[in-house]
């Protein structure tokens, strides 16, 4: 699934509940190569955890948090309108649902998520495909989830609270 990911021209859209740091960093590099990115991930504070991948979930919401600044001072750079990174991080809802769309030519739906373990160690159960009604129907199943997460439940959408932030920051 990271091969695909990586090799995105157009766009992905990931739902997963944890991302690593390692692919919040993946994430960026296509924002990057200007791949249009949609994530709707859960935050959860984990900063006196003794596991290292839950310690570094900051660390995930941090470049993500970054990414979108520096995309949205290139744009301004050059006048452009349409954002390349938005995301919505959860905190009082639980996201359980694991989804990646990429370019919408390529599904992936399961139990894996975004990080080292989910992509790497654990036994996780994942349905690929890229039969065009299939992966029109996860796409529409993002959109669904995504449409639904607003406040209270969204403690962080980048389409809002980045916005101000971001226009203070390039003032």
């Amino acid at each position: 699934m990271e091969s695909r990911i990586v090799l995105a021209k157009d766009s992905v859209k990931i739902c997963s509940p944890w991302i690593g740091p390692k692919y919040a960093k993946l994430i960026s590099n296509l924002v990057d190569r200007s791949v249009q990115v949609k994530i709707i991930t859960t935050y959860t504070s984990y900063s006196n955890s003794s596991d290292e991948e839950e310690k570094m979930y900051g660390d995930t919401v941090d470049i993500l948090r970054q990414t979108n600044i520096s995309e949205r001072a290139s744009h301004r750079a050059r006048d452009v309108k349409k954002e390349r990174i938005s995301y919505k991080i959860v905190k009082n809802a639980l996201i359980l649902a694991k989804m990646y769309v990429v370019d919408r030519k390529y599904a992936v739906a399961g139990s894996a998520n975004f990080t080292y373990y989910g992509q790497t160690k654990n036994v996780e159960h994942l349905f690929y495909s890229d039969e065009p009604n299939e992966v029109n129907q996860l796409d529409r199943d993002f959109e669904t989830i995504w449409s639904a997460l607003k406040a209270p439940e969204t403690v962080e959408d980048s389409t809002s609270v980045m916005s101000s932030l971001a226009q203070r920051l390039l003032e």
